[in-house]
C-alpha cells in the first residue's frame, strides 16, 4: 500500500513483557498491567493468574472487575505488586487454601518472595507457597484476589472451620401457683364504711 510520506507517522512500540533466559516472564499475580495490543487494547487491571506454559495471563479489569485472558507479550507492566503490604498479617490468622493442609486455619509467622511460614493451631510451623495461603478477606498472599468460584469455596471453608458455641439451655416456664382464697373469718369480711369514719384512738366493737 503506497501512501504519501506526509501521511506516515512513526510511533514507538510499547515495552511489553518479554521472555528472558534469566528471569523468564517477569510477571506475577498482583502486578498492575495494561494491555498494549490486541482486542483488549488499553485495558488496565491487576494480574490474577499466570499460565507460563501457554504464555497467557488473566487480569481483573479496574473498571468493571471482570476477568480477561490475554497473551503475556500483549501487556506491559505498570507497577509490581507490593509484597510488603502483607507484613501486617504477621502473627495473625490466615487460611490455607491449597496443598496438604488445605482447609485449615493457621497463624502467619514469616514471609519470603514466594513462600511463607505458617503454623496450624497445635502443630509445628511449616512452609507453604504464598498462593496457597489467603487472608481472612480472600486475598492470596501473592497479591491475587480469589476468583468467584474459588471465593465461594473459600467462604464455605470458613463457615465449616468456624467453631459454633454450645447451644444454650432453654429456661423452663415458671410454675403456675393456684391463688389462695380468703378465709370467711378474715377481718376484711367484717369491714364497713363506718369503720373508716371511727376514731382510730378509741376502741370500738369492730376492733
Amino acid at each position: 500500500l503506497r501512501v504519501q510520506a506526509v501521511m506516515v507517522e512513526r510511533t514507538r512500540l510499547p515495552a511489553t513483557i518479554k521472555f528472558t533466559k534469566e528471569r523468564g516472564y517477569d510477571v506475577r499475580p498482583g502486578d498492575f498491567v495494561t494491555v498494549a495490543r490486541g482486542p483488549e487494547f488499553r485495558t488496565k487491571g491487576v494480574v490474577t493468574a499466570v499460565d507460563f506454559i501457554k504464555a497467557q495471563l488473566t487480569l481483573e479489569t479496574e473498571r468493571d472487575h471482570y476477568s480477561v485472558t490475554v497473551p503475556i507479550r500483549f501487556v506491559m507492566k505498570t507497577r509490581n505488586v507490593d509484597l510488603d503490604d502483607f507484613k501486617k498479617f504477621l502473627n495473625k490468622e490466615v487460611f490455607i487454601i491449597g496443598g496438604e493442609k488445605k482447609g485449615f486455619r493457621a497463624t502467619l509467622y514469616a514471609l519470603s518472595p514466594d513462600d511463607c511460614v505458617v503454623a496450624v493451631h497445635g502443630l509445628p510451623r511449616m512452609s507453604a507457597k504464598r498462593y496457597n495461603v489467603a487472608t481472612t478477606y480472600g486475598c492470596r498472599l501473592n497479591g491475587a484476589m480469589l476468583e468467584w468460584q474459588d471465593f465461594a469455596s473459600f467462604c464455605e471453608m470458613r463457615r465449616k472451620s468456624h467453631i459454633a458455641p454450645p447451644p444454650r439451655s432453654i429456661t423452663p416456664p415458671p410454675e403456675r401457683i393456684a391463688p389462695v382464697e380468703a378465709s370467711p373469718s378474715s377481718s376484711w369480711t367484717s369491714w364497713t364504711p363506718e369503720a373508716l369514719a371511727a376514731d382510730p384512738w378509741v376502741v370500738n366493737p369492730s376492733d
